[in-house]
């Protein structure tokens, strides 16, 4: 009986302790805050490899990533981190004229942009949207 009543205790005891700790560790809302729209380019065909990429994106974002991918895997390019002052409502960046030559022609891409959201230095989430072309020159 003795036993019984230690082992409840016991159970007890970690689950406060479980629940204790878990409530003390702080939860981030890293998620998909929506508010990023591809602009250009825009779904469908292009006379060739686009030049630029423009999105709209909440005032709040500081950061962008831009991503270009045939879908048969055989182009791949990521910007890398591209940084913005806050309070940009609609923004683009200049594909380098490398990257532009090495796009391949007559292929189905997908064109994306991420961006990061933060509230001073609090980081709220990320918002991506994605577009299909076809380069046909």
């Amino acid at each position: 009986m003795k036993a019984i009543i230690n082992k409840r205790i016991l159970s007890a005891f970690l689950l406060f302790l479980v629940l204790v700790v878990s409530a003390s560790v702080p939860v981030y809302a890293i998620s998909d805050v929506g508010g990023t729209t591809v602009s250009y380019p825009n779904e469908g065909y292009v006379g060739g490899p686009p030049g630029a990429i423009y999105w709209t994106q909440r005032s709040d974002a500081k950061a962008a990533q831009l991503f270009i991918g045939s879908y048969d895997g055989t182009f791949s390019w990521n910007s890398g981190p591209i940084y913005t002052n806050a309070g940009l409502s609609n923004a683009w960046y200049s594909i380098p004229a490398s990257v532009q030559a090495s796009i391949p022609k007559g292929k189905s891409l997908l064109v994306g942009v991420e961006t990061y959201h933060y509230s001073g230095n609090t980081y709220l989430g990320w918002a991506s949207d994605t577009n299909t072309l076809l380069v046909v020159n």
